[in-house]
């Protein structure tokens, strides 16, 4: 119940935040945002992965409070959410601005690690460390 919760929330801000588009650029499908999401959480110390599971909680739930509209968030339309959290990452309310960044935060970093995004950046490496075991091009 609680994993299926936090993986709907992940993907309704996904869905916002790596939208499938037809630029080229990495969407939330490509880089298998969720479930890397979801892994990156469950190795994480207990007390911090409480509080991230609590924050993607309290974003399905509470979050369509705020519009208003009633139900989970992963519920409401794209538009709906895109509006949602735009209004909340511009909020002069600092509490609700923070939360919506660190949404965005999270999946960035988790976004970012994944080879399709580390190719559309242009990211690479000039040398080669055998113990770096994390994927960049060599160029």
């Amino acid at each position: 119940m609680l994993e299926k919760t936090i993986k709907r929330s992940l993907l309704a801000t996904a869905e916002v935040f790596f939208p499938e588009n037809e630029s080229g650029a990495p969407d939330y499908k490509k880089t298998d945002l969720v479930e890397n999401c979801w892994q990156w959480m469950k190795k994480m110390p207990f007390e911090q992965r409480i509080m991230i599971y609590a924050l993607y909680i309290c974003t399905e739930f509470a979050f369509p409070l705020l519009i208003p509209a009633l139900g989970r968030l992963s519920n409401l339309s794209i538009q709906k959410r895109e509006r949602l959290m735009h209004r909340l990452m511009k909020s002069k309310i600092g509490p609700l601005k923070f939360l919506a960044d660190t949404l965005k935060t999270i999946q960035n970093m988790i976004f970012l690690c994944h080879p399709s995004a580390i190719e559309y950046c242009g990211i690479y490496k000039k040398v080669a460390y055998p113990e770096d075991n994390f994927y960049i091009p060599l160029h």
